[in-house]
């Protein structure tokens, strides 16, 4: 299974679109920047170098992980 069938399941599933054109890729430091490149290519969305807000919520926080886990709890459910 490759991750756009993914996508398009979980669009049929949870019956939400998922808008290509707000997406992006963030890749981490140890992938190659070739390889990040061909798989948002293939994908069809752009590359991220920052994950400066993730789910409405600063990536870089000083919060404690419990917080956050239920900050993005109650976005997602």
């Amino acid at each position: 299974m490759n991750i756009s069938y993914a996508l398009q399941v979980y669009e049929r599933a949870f019956r939400q679109k998922i808008d290509i054109d707000q997406s992006e890729c963030l890749v981490g430091k140890n992938v190659r920047s070739q390889l990040a490149d061909e798989t948002c290519e293939l994908l069809g969305v752009r590359k991220s170098d920052s994950l400066d807000i993730y789910l409405e919520i600063p990536a870089h926080n000083c919060m404690n992980k419990s917080r956050v886990f239920n900050m993005v709890k109650d976005k997602v459910w």
